[in-house]
């Protein structure tokens, strides 16, 4: 496995909990084989407890940045290179998707 610095590389998820979205900063970039693969800091992760945070860190601390727990991946952004209309695009769709989840498993609770 490779690594590559990832400074100024955010990933943004849906959360089927408020606030419905989690922006992480990358740490990493990491070849895995033939795959490019984003790694984020474990501590800010939502459950870092959780079975498949445990069983997907590529090193202490770390968490592979398209198995975090309880999110959905939606897309990467850079900082600087992205623009502004774009990363507040992918912002607003993590938002309602969330929403869209956290609806979808309350109604499915309340049918039980």
């Amino acid at each position: 496995m490779k690594l590559f610095p990832a400074a100024g590389w955010f990933a943004v998820y849906a959360l089927p909990r408020q606030p419905y979205r989690l922006i992480l900063p990358l740490t990493f970039w990491a070849l895995d084989g033939e795959v490019l693969r984003s790694i984020v800091p474990l501590h800010q992760v939502a459950d870092p407890e959780a079975r498949e945070a445990k069983e997907s860190r590529p090193g202490p601390a770390l968490i592979w940045g398209d198995v975090v727990p309880g999110a959905l991946l939606l897309g990467y952004y850079h900082q600087e290179f992205t623009p502004k209309s774009q990363i507040q695009q992918l912002v607003e769709e993590a938002l309602v998707q969330g929403a869209k989840i956290a609806t979808n498993r309350s109604e499915g609770e309340d049918e039980m």
